[in-house]
């Protein structure tokens, strides 16, 4: 299958956008899978971790622009995830990191 990808989009800005590029027939690769999330500010390293222990190849996290948030303070940027508008790493990049 190659390379497989997850990306983890906000619900008011990257999924918002991903949607749009649907409703216009734009195509992805199909090795590409997007996770609708509410805010990226809420996901846990759990979720990145949880993937790359499955297989997953890189992950994509992409949210709203610093200080756009929808969700204001309640959640972004809280979550133990690193935010700001796009965070891609791979499964070697990552264990090389820990």
């Amino acid at each position: 299958m190659g390379t497989r990808i997850i990306a983890f989009c906000c619900n008011y800005c990257a999924y918002a956008a991903a949607d749009l590029a649907g409703s216009k027939r734009m195509q992805y690769p199909v090795n590409v899978r997007i996770i609708h999330t509410p805010c990226t500010g809420k996901l846990e390293m759990e979720h990145i971790l949880e993937a790359f222990e499955k297989g997953i190849d890189g992950i994509l996290v992409a949210g709203c622009l610093e200080g756009g948030c929808h969700f204001l303070e309640a959640t972004c940027g809280r979550g133990s995830a690193p935010t700001g508008y796009a965070r891609c790493w791979t499964r070697s990049a990552w264990a090389a990191s820990a």
